[in-house]
């Protein structure tokens, strides 16, 4: 930016008579190249973390704004006389940046086609956010599980928090949780309500809102809701104890479990259930015997399972079932003699010592997805 100066000189004429003072004669003064001057906005200049900033750097020069050749946005996090990010370019500075707690220097400068620079500085203070106490939803769903038509109490109270009272309370239903809110309850005061539900599964939300408009969490809970049935297993055990046992004898023994019920039971060994059964003399274990650990086993109604062990082998015989063993699928139905049998190389066991001894029977299984255990024990004597 270059600007004339021109300065008129004039000089005392000394007075002749019958003379004239000579004319002012101008001159000029060499070129003086005068620096842009930088204009730097920032919006806001305070508030909470994070807090979104704009930043604006243009400029004025007298020679004309096009003078400007480079525009600059220097950035300080923290204000520790390090620059953190630097903005460059050939045009006016518009640009957003968002801001943690601290303080941050902001730096505007422009440059002009000669060099000569103008630069400003402000200052931005981010201060730490205020955290917000919203309220706590306490909800309590009562009971959780049983059959169909179960009829369950549904609680919602809240606590608020920095002295804010609650002052709206709000449960919903997704009666078949498939993610369709099916009811909505809706009042200023704790709820306490019952419903009844059908088979399946139940999701209950529930959330308060206090007089500053500050939202608790979401509570949630699920109700399973299982089918109708007789869900008694029967087991029984036959003894070969005709003449009773001796030392020296071998244990024999048979036992069989039956689906007395309507529906399918499933003894699924990855989800702990299992049918196994032990041999105790004076509470101590002497044999203890189970279904394999990789077996899944689907005993339709009126479906069997025998364990015998006799002949130096225990063997289970399945009917009226399908059985997964190792990835292999076996539906008895589909066997000329409509039985699965399968035999482990356990030995038998022979009587040692006299005395009282106990088998137990413990078949653990599930129906509709509920977990149920039946158990069944014979005591007998071995004598001298």
């Amino acid at each position: 930016m270059k600007k004339w100066i021109y300065a008129g000189i004039f000089s005392l004429s000394a007075f002749i008579a019958g003379c004239k003072p000579n004319p002012a004669i101008p001159t000029v003064s060499p070129n003086i190249d005068i620096a842009p001057v930088t204009n730097l906005y920032v919006n806001p200049s305070s508030g909470e973390e994070p807090l979104s900033v704009n930043i604006k750097v243009n400029g004025t020069d007298t020679n004309g704004n096009d003078d400007i050749k480079k525009y600059d946005a220097y950035i300080d996090i923290g204000n520790d006389k390090i620059i953190d990010e630097t903005i460059s370019q050939s045009v006016p500075i518009d640009a957003t940046r968002t801001f943690d707690k601290g303080n941050v220097m902001i730096y505007g400068q422009c440059t002009d086609s000669g060099g000569l620079k103008d630069k400003k500085g402000l200052e931005i203070i981010v201060s730490e956010k205020i955290p917000l106490n919203p309220p706590e939803a306490i909800l309590d769903i009562n009971p959780l599980s049983g059959e169909r038509l179960l009829e369950v109490n549904i609680k919602l109270n809240g606590t608020g928090k920095d002295g804010k009272d609650i002052k709206l309370y709000q449960i919903e239903i997704d009666a078949k949780e498939d993610g369709i809110i099916d009811e909505i309850i809706s009042q200023s005061v704790p709820i306490d309500a019952t419903r009844t539900f059908d088979k399946g599964n139940v999701m209950i939300y529930g959330q308060c809102t206090d007089s500053g408009n500050l939202i608790s969490e979401r509570a949630n809970k699920e109700v399973v809701v299982s089918e109708r049935a007789d869900l008694t297993a029967n087991i029984t055990l036959n003894f070969s104890t005709d003449i009773g046992y001796k030392i020296g004898d071998k244990l024999n023994f048979s036992g069989i479990v039956q689906n007395n019920t309507s529906n399918e039971i499933i003894v699924d060994n990855s989800k702990k259930d299992s049918l196994e059964y032990k041999l105790l003399k004076n509470g101590v274990e002497l044999i203890h015997e189970k279904m394999n650990e990789d077996a899944l086993l689907k005993l339709r109604p009126e479906g069997t399972i025998k364990v015998e062990y006799n002949n130096d082998l225990l063997t289970f015989t399945v009917t009226n079932a399908k059985i997964n063993y190792k990835g292999l699928e076996i539906d008895t139905d589909w066997l000329d003699n409509e039985k699965y049998q399968y035999s482990s190389n356990q030995s038998s066991y022979k009587f040692a010592e006299s005395g009282n001894y106990l088998i137990e029977t413990d078949l653990k299984y599930s129906v509709n997805n509920n977990a149920y255990s039946v158990k069944f024990t014979k005591d007998f004597i071995v004598e001298e």
